[in-house]
């Protein structure tokens, strides 16, 4: 495992949801103080409580969410509600700084070739309507998740499991595919190549469903909290559309992480950028985690928040993406004209006050193997308008003359202000015109995956400290148009090489092809911030010294009095 120096959360995609933690305005109000004398506070499922909690009734935890389409992380963990990460134990558990525990598996062990990776299954472990969770499960999980008929946009994730690829493009038989039960409680997972960081992997995604439930009702049994059954710390108890969801503690579930809190209300929100903070101000909100731009700014100005915030440098990378299949954005230097006409210095001072360091690399200053902080490397796409200006008119556009319009998309409320910018510098070097347009999440995700976007502006967040995180998927075409063939070959070889040096310069002479051919217009990486009301108590510090939220953030947390 490579060493971090700074962490930063994500689920995505995909996770965003995970990331916002706000107001319950449309839930049931936190009930008044119970009388009675003071002694340990135990929940509904046995957790006594710390000293310093206060009464049961009011272990409330209140959260927000965007509504999603269903629950079902392994049809496509973009078109999800929130809390997937509590409700469905993954086989392992990670914290705040990528420690492994165990999960819905008690141990595992690795072969001495490194292929084979054998995972016991807790014996105990039930659904939540009391049905047991077996091997079975998993590999029907597995097989479902990664199947030509269901299309995972997140297979890719797993594609080092043997055959992965070739299965989900109907190339093999699911016999093939790499994932079996030796018996009732034992999984095995065979990998194409040794995968030294294959447990942070099964760690991020929860990827099992019941069996049962989907052998009975199809893709709906995760559309209803009557059948979307869990196996792990929480249970859906209610989704009412369009206002909230409520979770709670999961009767069944007797694995490592109980809750301890009673009830989680997940007020839903119209999209990501919400404003947060007046909610936390009128004490409406337990917490507000991934504050950026001009709301951290607030939050930095306030003597008040400031006593509550943490601020670190998050392992997020934003940039701009092109069909390079089509004109104009075919033309490599179009594509380095574009690269050349963005201020990335000006963006992250002027534009987003110093909260955002200026992008020149897809891999983030500190992450392992990152290379942002060489001069050489962020000289390939570096701020040159003269250059730029060239460029296009070698390209046959000169100061933009017969360039076409154009959009470009971001996701529901990510980084519009960047875009906005962007836009203006385009216009001013190269004389382009181009049109800012927020799409709505999963109708973007859907036109992203089948490359129906001719340009976007999308970020990447970091699912778990290795580079292949960043760079696996650019090799996989899950994404974006832009292939590459020596790109995918390092990547291929990067990904089970054990070396860690040689593993490095590998994915850096990748992400280098990557950086120089402009697959992306790589742009900044966030600074961000968590505020934690006090009335939490229970939340975990990670080893940088910032409350941080995991999946164990939501069964470690608790309401003080």
């Amino acid at each position: 495992m490579f060493k971090r120096r700074f962490y930063q959360w994500q689920g995505a995609v995909t996770l965003t949801l995970l990331l916002a933690l706000l107001v319950s305005a449309c839930a049931a109000p936190v009930a008044a103080p119970e009388a009675g004398p003071a002694g340990p506070v135990v929940n509904s499922v046995g957790v006594q409580l710390p000293d310093d909690a206060a009464p049961l009734n009011q272990q409330i935890f209140r959260t927000t969410t965007i509504e999603g389409k269903h629950f079902d992380v392994t049809r496509s963990i973009y078109e999800t509600n929130g809390m997937q990460g509590t409700v469905w134990e993954p086989l392992v558990w990670l914290d705040a700084d990528f420690n492994i525990y165990p999960g819905a598996a008690d141990s595992w062990s690795v072969s001495d070739d490194g292929l084979t990776w054998t995972f016991n299954l807790r014996p105990t472990a039930k659904w939540s309507d009391g049905a047991p969770v077996t091997a079975d499960d998993w590999v029907f999980s597995l097989q479902r998740m990664l199947s030509p008929e269901i299309a995972n946009p997140y297979g890719w994730f797993y594609f080092s499991i043997q055959n992965a690829a070739e299965y989900q493009k109907g190339e093999v038989e699911v016999s093939e595919l790499g994932v079996a039960k030796v018996d009732d409680y034992t999984l095995q997972i065979t990998t194409a190549t040794p995968i030294p960081y294959f447990l942070q992997v099964v760690g991020f995604i929860p990827t099992i469903a019941p069996k049962h439930m989907v052998e009975q009702h199809g893709d709906a049994w995760a559309e209803s909290p009557e059948t979307a059954l869990s196996n792990g710390p929480f249970i859906i108890k209610e989704w009412n559309k369009g206002q909230n969801l409520v979770y709670a503690p999961n009767p069944e579930y007797d694995g490592p992480f109980k809750p301890k809190v009673e009830q989680v209300i997940a007020t839903i929100l119209p999209q990501a950028d919400t404003p947060l903070l007046p909610m936390f101000q009128a004490g409406e909100i337990d917490a507000v985690v991934g504050l950026r731009g001009a709301q951290l700014t607030q939050a930095l100005n306030d003597p008040a928040l400031k006593e509550n915030l943490g601020t670190y440098p998050a392992f997020t990378t934003f940039y701009m993406f092109f069909d390079v299949r089509t004109p104009p954005f075919d033309d490599l230097k179009v594509r380095q004209a574009f690269s050349h006409a963005i201020d990335r210095e000006a963006i992250s001072n002027a534009v987003m006050q110093g909260l955002e360091v200026p992008g020149y690399t897809m891999l983030p200053g500190g992450f392992p193997c990152s290379q942002a902080d060489d001069p050489e490397i962020r000289a390939i796409q570096a701020y040159d308008p003269e250059r730029a200006k060239a460029l296009m008119a070698e390209a046959g556009y000169p100061d933009g003359a017969g360039f076409p319009s154009f959009e470009v998309w971001t996701r529901q409320g990510q980084v519009v202000t960047e875009a906005e910018a962007i836009q203006r510098m385009l216009k001013d070097t190269l004389g382009v015109d181009v049109t800012p347009k927020d799409q709505e999440r999963s109708f973007f995700m859907d036109k992203l995956r089948a490359y129906e976007i001719p340009v976007g502006i999308v970020q990447w967040v970091q699912d778990y400290s290795d580079p292949t995180n960043f760079l696996d998927w650019w090799a996989s075409g899950s994404r974006h148009s832009w292939h590459n063939d020596r790109f995918v070959e390092l990547i291929d070889q990067a990904r089970g090489e054990l070396d860690p040096a040689t593993r490095c310069q590998m994915y850096q002479e990748a992400e280098r092809i990557l950086i120089e051919d402009v697959g992306g217009v790589f742009i900044g990486h966030p600074v961000e911030g968590a505020l934690w009301s006090d009335r939490l108590g229970g939340q975990r510090v990670s080893k940088d010294g910032v409350q941080r939220n995991s999946y164990l953030t939501w069964v470690d947390v608790y309401i003080k009095r």
